[in-house]
């Protein structure tokens, strides 16, 4: 709950006097995997010499993958080092000083992450000592994550005291998950496996996934989207003097962040399964408790799991501090 976050990330501010650059680059390599490597370039320059000055920063990464997806019914290559990471990052930022008085610093901040599959293995068709790593879910579950910040810092010079103003949004866009089809069958065959008078007794156990003939390309994969926009105010008046004996700050903070979250198991072909498995539609498997079939939700049509969820926080914050110096060894710190 701490006011404008706990966590305090600096980064290079443009300059209106100086030029600078900076570059950075890596390559390693993991046994049993691809390589990895990263490039960045970061660069200032004042436009007008003590008026204004910009900045950008360019990064690429990418981590190579280690462990191959493969099909959990032909136990065939689906992808060799599917688990593979890749991020970009961009970051544009400025400088303005109209007067000797005012300086005023508009950012921009992007970052586009994207991971391929998951970094879990199954021992089950796995060999780690010749470097064998396998994943068989039978779905791939990627992961990308991107947002942006926007931000506007705008500085007074008072004299005796600075106003500084700090504006910034914050958009991010998420969308995980976990493996529905492995969800679902160690659930549907509580309803129709062993006993149910299958072919085989089970759909998923210890040995691996059992589909039955005429579905074995039954998939039903998990997503799970986070949506986040947040929105922050600060104004803060401080004394400009830090040799003062008494240095002080005071303000008032405001911030919104909304969330929405959207869990769906998306499973188009139950239907397909549960014919193949126990010879009936779903609807006559999956019913009330008075006999009527549960069909599909006509909001959500083809899940069979959904959970929607609308969130938002917000606050108000009003703040004061400041430290008398008695002597150089005896200060006394008051703030609410």
């Amino acid at each position: 709950g701490a006011e404008g976050g706990t966590v305090r990330y600096i980064t290079t501010q443009p300059s209106l006097t100086k030029s600078s650059i900076y570059s950075r680059e890596e390559v390693s390599y993991t046994q049993g995997g691809d390589p990895s490597y990263e490039a960045g370039v970061a660069g200032g320059t004042p436009i007008i010499d003590g008026t204004l000055g910009v900045r950008a920063s360019v990064w690429y990464r990418r981590d190579g993958g280690y462990i191959d997806r493969i099909d959990p019914v032909s136990l065939g290559t689906d992808q060799r080092n599917a688990n593979y990471d890749q991020t970009m990052l961009v970051r544009l930022a400025a400088v303005w000083a109209p007067t000797d008085k005012i300086t005023v610093t508009p950012s921009y901040f992007y970052q586009d992450r994207y991971r391929n599959d998951v970094e879990s293995y199954w021992p089950l068709y796995s060999n780690p000592g010749n470097d064998r790593l396998v994943n068989a879910d039978p779905t791939q579950r990627s992961d990308p994550d991107r947002f942006y910040l926007m931000a506007l810092k705008v500085e007074g010079d008072l004299g005796a005291a600075k106003l500084i103003s700090n504006t910034s949004y914050y958009h991010r866009k998420e969308e995980t998950g976990y493996d529905g089809t492995l969800y679902d069958l160690g659930f549907y065959q509580s309803f129709f496996g062993a006993g149910g008078g299958l072919s085989q007794p089970l759909l998923l156990d210890g040995n691996g996934v059992h589909l039955p003939a005429g579905a074995t390309n039954y998939r039903c994969p998990a997503s799970v989207d986070n949506a986040q926009q947040n929105v922050s105010q600060e104004i803060r008046l401080q004394s400009n003097d830090p040799a003062a004996r008494l240095i002080w700050t005071t303000g008032v903070f405001f911030s919104v962040n909304r969330q929405r979250y959207l869990e769906q198991i998306h499973d188009p072909l139950l239907n397909e399964l549960t014919m193949a498995a126990a010879g009936a539609p779903y609807t006559d498997i999956f019913t009330d408790q008075n006999g009527n079939p549960l069909p599909y939700d006509p909001k959500y049509p083809n899940d069979s799991y959904f959970l929607l969820t609308n969130a938002k926080d917000q606050q108000f914050a009003v703040f004061g501090e400041g430290t008398y110096s008695f002597t150089d060894e005896l200060k006394l710190t008051l703030g609410a």
